[in-house]
């Protein structure tokens, strides 16, 4: 996909910020002025754009990168101790413990230990020295602060090759974890599996669905389990040529890097 906006105008490019989305399978580019996407090209990894290479030759100011993380621990926030990182890298199955990133959440006072897929996140270091990185479970954590409302909830994120599952109780985090869900079947029992979590529990008082990318529907087979479903769209694809995007907002933020 290619889109530019009747507003994107090279000139005004120091004014401009560059997003990446990256994964294993596609690339997504946004050129953004303030809440708005002047220009967005998606192509697939293996076949890249030249289009999307002139982009990437631009000299950006800011440019901030969100991908998936390769694995993370989640500790209370009031417990985490900075001195105890080789003890958190053991859990991480990780053998680089300078390459251990930390994303802290006031909010759902969480401390998230994580590390990237380094062959990921090294074509992106070589193009740009300077790069603000977003960890893709923090898309999830950030958009539970907005919706979430007290009871139990279930937030169900599609990644590249696997789908969060995000169990809030009273919005206290319950259990993080993705599986690979190639069809109905799959989903339908690792969402059974998320439930038995909570003791008892018949049904969802609330379920957000984000970035659905797949044909597998989701919202009907949530429907069977839960009170409300809400269906967030997906944030990478174009529609309309004003749209404005709220999640560049709940993204502006630096996640802390090496300590």
């Amino acid at each position: 996909m290619d889109y530019t906006s009747s507003k994107y105008n090279i000139q005004l490019l120091q004014q401009y910020s560059l997003w990446v989305k990256t994964d294993y399978v596609y690339e997504h580019l946004m050129v953004v002025d303030g809440r708005q996407v002047v220009r967005y090209i998606r192509y697939a990894k293996d076949q890249p754009s030249e289009e999307g290479m002139k982009l990437l030759s631009l000299p950006f100011e800011r440019v901030s990168l969100l991908m998936p993380e390769q694995n993370m621990l989640i500790n209370p926030l009031e417990l985490y101790d900075e001195n105890k990182r080789g003890v958190y890298q053991k859990f991480l199955n990780h053998t680089s413990p300078e390459n251990q990133l930390l994303y802290t959440s006031t909010d759902f006072s969480l401390a998230i230990s994580y590390v990237l897929d380094e062959w990921l996140l090294s074509d992106w270091k070589n193009i740009y020295a300077q790069i603000d990185i977003i960890p893709e479970f923090a898309v999830v954590l950030e958009t539970a602060k907005e919706v979430l409302s007290e009871g139990v909830a279930l937030i169900v994120h599609e990644l590249d090759k696997k789908t969060a599952f995000c169990l809030f109780n009273n919005k206290n985090l319950v259990f993080y974890n993705s599986f690979e869900v190639k069809n109905e079947t799959d989903f339908r029992f690792y969402l059974l599996k998320v439930m038995e979590l909570i003791k008892d529990l018949e049904r969802f008082d609330q379920c957000i669905i984000s970035q659905q990318k797949s044909n597998i529907s989701f919202k009907d087979i949530v429907e069977d389990y839960s009170q409300k479903v809400r269906v967030i769209s997906n944030p990478f694809w174009i529609e309309e040529e004003e749209n404005n995007f709220s999640f560049i907002d709940k993204l502006n933020f630096k996640v802390e890097g090496e300590a």
